[in-house]
């Protein structure tokens, strides 16, 4: 979904960069991020109706922009023009996304016989369930090259709109004052902040102390998981925005590690397969099994069932080029087993 396990260097920067040699921990933190993508979707609870879901909302999306941004250099974007990078994009991430949009809206207009136009413009509006996330992430990936050669500037602007944002659309608890009837999805406001906090850091190539940004987490985590038990209304925005800047500024000190964990690190290579694709299966599970045992025992039997019939799928997928093309999975000679 964002950029694959490699990051462009400068000679100014730590080896934490380099672009030498494969760091998994990028595809390793992709892959935790796309499994907690898929146990959030395993609730039947909203996100206010049950603490360990209000938890994972906490960050999971957030994180996953911060990352986005992260891995975004300025010496890239300086290198391409619009047309550059819309083809950069198109076929690898554009396209996939825009099959499984089609094939969302056209079963879910099927289902509920709301088969017009208009139920397309809204979609497009205000893309349904999971499908938000690429044009989201596009957009802010447009904006900062719009503004690649002011970076600092258009950072501070794209935090700046993201905090107001959040107060003008709300989250957690809280409805702000635009929410209702506001002309396009939201988090293309809310989601900004981390987008393009993520996005400073690595042109900055700062590097806060672990110690401090480990308590400044856990501090965070609490206060807003608190705010679950306890309500707060606009001041839940406060351990929100501390908890995402904090689990992002840490992101320099993760990419050292060079972590892999079998499985996690591979979904994450394939995440944006991973990510498009598991709802079509997770919700045919859920209507199938839900009902016939507790929501615990149904919701984990999902989740295994939707990862192996992905990871398996992928293996036919991959040697049918238009239908690994349109699924989202990278072109490599081979897939692990």
């Amino acid at each position: 979904m964002s950029e694959g396990g490699r990051m462009s260097a400068t000679a100014t920067r730590p080896a934490v960069y380099s672009d030498k040699a494969y760091n998994p921990t990028i595809d390793t933190l992709k892959g935790a991020l796309i499994l907690l993508v898929m146990v959030g979707h395993l609730f039947t609870a909203k996100v206010d109706g049950n603490p360990v879901k209000w938890g994972i909302y906490a960050f999971h999306m957030p994180l996953f922009l911060g990352l986005g941004g992260f891995l975004l250099t300025v010496e890239s974007l300086r290198r391409l023009s619009f047309r550059s990078l819309w083809k950069k994009y198109d076929t690898r991430m554009l396209l996939p996304w825009a099959f499984a949009f089609l094939l969302w809206i056209s079963l879910d207009s099927v289902i509920t016989h709301e088969i017009n136009i208009s139920y397309f413009i809204e979609a497009l509006r205000e893309p349904p369930y999971h499908t938000w996330y690429i044009p989201v992430f596009f957009f802010f990936i447009v904006i900062a090259w719009a503004g690649r050669y002011h970076f600092v500037l258009t950072s501070l602007i794209g935090i700046f709109l993201g905090v107001f944002g959040l107060l003008a659309l709300g989250v957690g608890h809280y409805t702000g004052p635009w929410r209702h009837g506001f002309p396009i999805d939201y988090r293309y406001l809310t989601m900004m902040p981390f987008f393009f906090f993520g996005f400073w850091l690595r042109q900055r190539g700062a590097s806060p102390p672990n110690a401090w940004i480990a308590l400044l987490v856990a501090a965070a985590f609490s206060a807003y998981e608190a705010c679950y038990f306890y309500p707060a209304n606009a001041a839940e925005i406060f351990p929100y925005l501390a908890l995402n800047f904090s689990m992002i500024a840490g992101m320099p000190w993760l990419f050292r590690l060079h972590w892999k964990v079998p499985i996690v690190t591979e979904i994450g290579r394939e995440s944006l397969y991973f990510y498009l694709w598991h709802p079509f299966i997770l919700i045919v599970l859920k209507k199938a099994t839900y009902h016939l045992m507790p929501e615990a025992i149904a919701g984990l039997f999902a989740l295994v069932f939707t990862i192996a019939t992905m990871w398996f799928a992928r293996m036919a997928i991959c040697n049918l080029s238009w239908l690994s093309l349109l699924a989202g999975l990278p072109r490599r000679a081979h897939l692990k087993v």
